[in-house]
């Protein structure tokens, strides 16, 4: 018996969205200043479908093929940058 297997789809996709600052490079410094992303989101999706068909070797005659299997993943990546100013004091009061 010989094996034939197939991946007739096989892909990937990548999507960003950015808010923010880029990294720049200070032309006659150059030093780089970093990013600042006040919202950043990374999309990462894969797909994949394999077929395996089936051979009788001395004959060379079709014998069988698989169901198509089907796989996909996806990977996401976020981030915000949250400020959050606050005071805390056991002070009194004014006038007291």
């Amino acid at each position: 018996m010989r094996l034939k297997i197939f991946a007739p789809v096989l892909g990937f996709d990548q999507g960003q969205s950015f808010f923010g600052v880029p990294a720049v490079t200070v032309p006659i410094l150059g030093f780089t200043v970093p990013e600042v992303a006040l919202f950043k989101s990374v999309r990462h999706q894969g797909y994949a479908a394999i077929e395996m068909y089936t051979i009788d070797n001395p004959s060379g005659s079709f014998l069988a093929r698989s169901p198509r299997a089907v796989g996909e993943a996806a990977y996401n990546q976020y981030a915000l940058l949250i400020l959050v100013n606050f005071n805390r004091d056991d002070l009194d009061g004014e006038g007291e």
